[in-house]
């Protein structure tokens, strides 16, 4: 060992007018130990690259389909609103055709209904926000706003 010690050393060379050239050349030559080290740092590199990728994915996943969920509470919410809306309509339809309402009490109790309905999907509306909101604080690695297009 002591040789190969000795021969290093002998390799090293102090840099001169005639040799600079020869020395900066040895010293930007790549030998086999770095080609070796680029290559397990691209294959960690590579693995690092899937890694995320498949992380991306899972929690893109699993943030979808937890919306979703949300997003059909939020819908059968307003189908029910929806419902309740066609049920007062018709039924103050049928009062005015019945003479029981005037004209005029008929367009004032429309009007009424259609605010009352009208904060419903605003009440539920803000619901899905805030729901949506702590969905996404599950998710702080992540900008979930990026995956969430339609929202």
């Amino acid at each position: 060992m002591a040789k190969k010690d000795e021969k290093k050393v002998q390799e090293v060379q102090t840099p001169d007018v005639d040799n600079v050239m020869d020395v900066v050349r040895k010293g930007n030559l790549i030998d086999e130990e770095v080609i070796k080290l680029g290559d397990e740092k691209d294959d960690e590199e590579a693995k690092e690259r899937k890694v995320r990728a498949y992380r991306q994915a899972k929690n893109e996943s699993k943030y979808d389909n937890l919306k979703d969920l949300l997003t059909l509470r939020a819908r059968r919410r307003e189908e029910k609103i929806t419902k309740e809306k066609l049920t007062t309509s018709k039924e103050l339809f049928d009062g005015l055709c019945a003479g029981q309402l005037t004209p005029n009490e008929y367009e004032e109790k429309r009007k009424e209904s259609l605010k009352e309905i009208q904060k419903k999907f605003d009440e539920s509306s803000r619901q899905l926000q805030k729901e949506i909101g702590e969905l996404q604080k599950q998710f702080p690695g992540y900008w979930c706003y990026s995956w969430d297009r339609n929202w």
